[in-house]
């Protein structure tokens, strides 16, 4: 896993529509997801922007107590400005454009 990114985790219903991530939904993606993933993989670092579900009090509570100090966020000791091209990349990006393009075509 060292050199790799995982992600972008997306979220779209049973036919295809993005979802509104909202504090509740982001904190069980990360119980569910992040923080298994972080016990195989005890030196993984996690990114995130500054989205207010990604950065509400109780989330930042949740992603400390689960990476520490391997968390680059605003509100974190390595505050990251958006958009940072380390995590959005070019798959965040063309990922993006399909939905929006869906949108569009419906």
């Amino acid at each position: 896993m060292a050199n790799s990114v995982i992600g972008p985790y997306l979220s779209e219903n049973e036919d295809g529509t993005p979802e509104t991530i909202s504090g509740a939904f982001y904190r069980t993606m990360s119980e569910n997801f992040l923080q298994p993933m972080e016990e195989q993989n005890p030196n993984l670092w996690f990114q995130q922007d500054e989205a207010t579900a990604h950065t509400a009090g109780q989330t930042m509570d949740l992603l400390h107590e689960i990476f520490g100090e391997r968390l680059i966020s605003k509100y974190s000791d390595f505050p990251w400005p958006t958009p940072s091209p380390l995590f959005y990349g070019d798959i965040y990006k063309t990922k993006s454009m399909l939905i929006n393009q869906r949108l569009l075509d419906s």
